[in-house]
């Protein structure tokens, strides 16, 4: 990646959005705030992607089952704090 000219911030990010809040995930070593905004923030979007998508073997989430999946995992695998602001941002953008 850095070979290819990424700026280190989306390196970082591509790096660590398969990190868990709490730890769990990989890369290894990093929990919590010491994972960066931007790979926590790709974490709740590339997770709700992945189970809204469609794919091969199976059809994509609801967006409420997908929702509530995130909530359940809310300070586990991803950012509490993040994670309220995601599901205040979709119950504003599915309103309009």
């Amino acid at each position: 990646m850095e070979t290819a000219g990424l700026p280190q911030r989306s390196i970082e990010v591509m790096l660590q959005h398969h990190k868990r809040y709490d730890g769990s995930g990989y890369p290894s070593g990093l929990t919590g705030k010491d994972i960066s905004l931007g790979g926590r923030i790709v974490a709740i979007a590339d997770v709700y992607d992945a189970l809204t998508s469609d794919r091969p073997y199976r059809k994509g989430w609801p967006h409420e089952k997908t929702c509530q999946f995130i909530l359940d995992r809310k300070g586990k695998d991803f950012d509490s704090e993040l994670v309220d602001i995601f599901l205040e941002l979709t119950l504003v953008s599915s309103a309009q």
